[in-house]
């Protein structure tokens, strides 16, 4: 609840309490928690910490969960670009960006490339910004135009619904 309030600092409390109280140590629930306190800390502009926090999350999480290695590189390539050290960020932004592409979440293929095309600018390789820029628009569009789908299908079983309660109540006047 604090992590979302932007409380980071009663969020950093409570979640290193939580550490220290839990006893049945679950793997994924520990990841989970290393990486609030990792998104904590980078909030907060307390680079070691942070990387600290999402180094604790790497070594737990499994290399079948391709979301999480992404969303924690991505985390940690956005805590090193902040302290501008380059070198080590930007081949994790890399790594997550080719992760991302061999992943199904349309969602995530968008962060990293957008961050790609940030990189890039940064670097004044305004080519191979403007392509990652390109890729981007058509992800967002892809999103986009999925989400109205969803959203004009879902009215149809609406609107069909409807039609079709009408005729059981047509039906039951008539009997």
């Amino acid at each position: 609840i604090y992590l979302n309030l932007k409380d980071f600092r009663k969020a950093i409390i409570y979640i290193e309490k939580w550490i220290k109280d839990d006893t049945n140590k679950i793997p994924r629930i520990q990841k989970l928690m290393y990486h609030d306190l990792g998104i904590s800390y980078l909030h907060l502009k307390e680079y070691t910490k942070a990387k600290k926090y999402f180094d604790m999350e790497i070594d737990l999480l499994n290399s079948k969960d391709t979301l999480s290695i992404i969303k924690t590189k991505m985390d940690l390539a956005n805590a090193y670009y902040n302290q501008y050290l380059d070198k080590k960020a930007i081949p994790l932004f890399e790594e997550a960006y080719k992760l991302a592409k061999s992943f199904s979440n349309l969602e995530w293929k968008g962060y990293t490339t957008k961050n790609m095309a940030i990189v890039e600018r940064d670097r004044k390789n305004f080519e191979k910004s403007l392509k990652y820029f390109e890729e981007y628009d058509k992800l967002r569009d892809i999103i986009w135009n999925k989400d109205n789908i969803v959203g004009l299908v879902e009215k149809d079983k609406q609107i069909a619904i409807a039609h079709k309660q009408q005729e059981i109540t047509l039906q039951e006047e008539e009997i």
